[in-house]
């Protein structure tokens, strides 16, 4: 049932969202910069989420999903992961670490600077897509 109603969230993203102005070098990697939605399109896509959402509750007492979240959880705790955790935090601290961490934040301004919201969705601004690739290079 779940993957049904997933199924048809994507079907009306894909029937009601338009994905337009895509620069030429970027048409070969199939990435998109402006999105503009249909008239009456978000009531539709919320419509398909919501779907979703009350198929999940009626199946997220089933002994699948708990069986499945038991072992998450069980994972979860493991050794392995904890090791995991620990290396995270070492490469975290570190000054590569923090370079990283420095440069994804550039990242998210640069981003935020280079979208515009408009009536029917957003646009993000073709000039700014070389700082984009080149801050994405970096990280």
């Amino acid at each position: 049932m779940l993957r049904k109603e997933v199924h048809e969230l994507g079907n009306a993203i894909k029937t009601h969202v338009k994905v337009t102005d895509v620069p030429r070098k970027w048409k070969r990697a199939m990435n998109g910069l402006r999105v503009d939605l249909e008239e009456d399109a978000e009531e539709e896509i919320k419509a398909a989420a919501e779907d979703v959402h009350e198929t999940w509750k009626e199946i997220e007492d089933s002994d699948v999903v708990e069986n499945l979240g038991e072992a998450a959880m069980e994972w979860g705790e493991s050794l392995e992961v904890e090791e995991l955790k620990e290396l995270d935090e070492d490469f975290h601290h570190s000054d590569e670490g923090e370079a990283l961490m420095q440069e994804w934040k550039e990242f998210g301004e640069i981003l935020k600077d280079a979208i515009e919201e408009t009536e029917t969705g957003i646009h993000i601004h073709n000039s700014k897509f070389d700082d984009l690739e080149d801050q994405l290079f970096d990280i």
